[in-house]
C-alpha cells in the first residue's frame, strides 16, 4: 500500500480518538455540573410563628457540600427582637455562619430564628449584606476538577415590610381548642359524678 494512504488513515484514527475523548470529557463535565452542590443563604418568614424571620442555609444542589465557610461583607445581627421600639440587635457571634458547616447533603438546611422585622430593620438600615459561601464538592476528582466552589447570596430585610404576619399555625390552634374541650369535658364529668354520689 501507498505510504500516503497509511498517513491518511493514521490522521483519521488520531482525529477520531480526539473526538471520542472530547465527547467523554464533555459528558463528564455535564454530569458533574448537574450533580454539584449549591449552598445558599436566605431569609424567610416562619409560618408557625408570626412575625419571626428565619435565616436559612440550604444546599439546593444535587451533590453534597463539605467544609462550608461564610464570608459576609459586614457583620450580621443576632437576636433582633422587638417591634416599632426595637433595640439595636447584637452582632452575630455564634452559629453556623460563624463556625461553618462540615457537611450538607442535598436538600439539607440549617435554620436560625433570626429575629423580627423591626429589630432586623434597625441593623440593615435599608441596605443589604452580601455573603460569599465557600465549600467543596464531596467525591470529586481533584486532578480533573477544582473541588472548591464559591457562591454569593444577598440578604435584605426591606421586602418583608407590610407582609402578612398573621397567625396561621393551625396545629397549635387545634391543640388549644382540644385542650379547652378536654378541660370542659372533665368539668362536666366531675359535675355529673358529684351529683350522682
Amino acid at each position: 500500500m501507498d505510504e500516503s494512504i497509511w498517513d491518511a488513515r493514521l490522521w483519521v484514527s488520531v482525529f477520531s480518538a480526539i473526538v471520542a475523548v472530547s465527547a467523554v470529557l464533555v459528558t463528564l463535565i455535564i454530569y458533574w455540573s448537574a450533580n454539584d452542590p449549591n449552598v445558599i443563604v436566605y431569609a424567610e418568614d416562619d409560618p408557625r410563628r408570626p412575625t419571626i424571620i428565619l435565616l436559612v442555609i440550604e444546599n439546593i444542589g444535587r451533590g453534597s457540600a463539605k467544609n462550608i465557610t461564610f464570608a459576609p461583607n459586614r457583620p450580621l445581627p443576632q437576636g433582633a427582637w422587638g417591634f416599632e421600639n426595637a433595640k439595636m440587635p447584637q452582632q452575630m457571634i455564634e452559629g453556623p455562619i460563624i463556625t461553618g458547616i462540615p457537611y450538607l447533603r442535598p436538600g439539607a438546611r440549617r435554620v436560625i430564628s433570626w429575629g423580627q422585622y423591626y429589630g432586623l430593620k434597625k441593623w440593615f438600615e435599608n441596605s443589604t449584606i452580601s455573603i460569599d459561601i465557600f465549600y467543596e464538592r464531596d467525591g470529586s476528582i481533584p486532578i480533573i476538577r477544582n473541588r472548591r466552589i464559591k457562591t454569593t447570596s444577598i440578604l435584605e430585610i426591606m421586602s418583608f415590610a407590610g407582609t402578612d404576619a398573621s397567625d396561621s399555625n393551625w396545629d397549635r390552634k387545634i391543640a388549644q381548642e382540644l385542650k379547652t374541650l378536654n378541660d370542659r369535658m372533665k368539668a362536666l364529668i366531675d359535675a355529673i359524678n358529684s351529683k350522682t354520689s
